[in-house]
């Protein structure tokens, strides 16, 4: 949801320098765009990097100690890219419609969620409902309602302040054609604009249900988080801050 921001903030990146890091926010910045010609290469190449150095032996072959340029980086800091990589796999597979490589790339970053430090994972929420709301979408269009909505709704049931949970929200009242849109709330949660996109989709479920009602509560309820959502938070760019 809302790429543009994401696009914005890392337009001005050249083609170097060409690292792990780079490539990944390089292919961050691409996939939110829809951009698969551009994104896969950058996600393809920071993938084999990052898989090459974790594998990487700590000394050379002749037994001596590997020179400090050629060091490999701290285990935590490699996982919590792998995890970025991880995620944009999820949100590529989407993009492509392949639910079985987002199921796998989903397994995979939940296995990679263990060997990142819990106080960094805890400082960005976005990253695991991120990660659920791609599957959720992916299953959706795969036509597997039941395990969508079960992606989908471990979002928007997670940490709900405001605006009001979303099945209890009510149709406004009727107001003059002319409205204004509701100020900014502060410090919304870096998950708000993902919980956006999770109610939306969970409207259309139960569409397609054929649950009219429920689908037009969420469909107000993710309309009043967007009327709610701060857009200085860039949920999109949640893999290229583990990085």
């Amino acid at each position: 949801p809302r790429a543009e921001p994401l696009a914005a903030l890392f337009a001005a990146m050249g083609p170097e320098p060409r690292t792990p890091a780079t490539d990944l926010v390089r292919a961050a910045r691409a996939l939110s765009l829809g951009d698969l010609d551009r994104g896969l290469p950058h996600l393809e190449r920071a993938t084999r990097e990052l898989e090459d150095a974790t594998n990487r032996p700590a000394q050379e072959p002749n037994g001596l100690t590997r020179a400090p340029h050629q060091e490999q980086p701290e285990p935590a800091e490699t996982a919590s890219a792998r995890l970025g990589c991880a995620l944009l796999h999820v949100l590529a597979a989407r993009l492509t419609g392949s639910p079985a490589r987002a199921e796998t790339a989903a397994h995979r970053a939940e296995e990679l969620k263990q060997e990142v430090p819990g106080p960094l994972l805890d400082r960005h929420p976005e990253l695991t409902a991120l990660l659920r709301a791609h599957l959720g979408a992916a299953r959706l269009w795969a036509g597997r309602f039941t395990q969508a909505r079960a992606a989908l709704t471990a979002v928007t049931d997670h940490g709900c302040t405001t605006p009001a949970a979303a099945a209890q929200v009510r149709a406004p009242e009727p107001a003059s054609p002319v409205k204004t849109r509701r100020p900014v709330a502060p410090e919304r949660p870096s998950t708000a604009q993902v919980r956006e996109e999770c109610l939306a989709h969970l409207a259309l479920l139960d569409h397609l249900d054929g649950h009219s009602g429920r689908a037009e509560r969420k469909a107000l309820a993710a309309l009043a988080a967007a009327d709610h959502t701060d857009p200085a938070v860039l949920p999109g760019i949640g893999p290229a801050t583990l990085v």
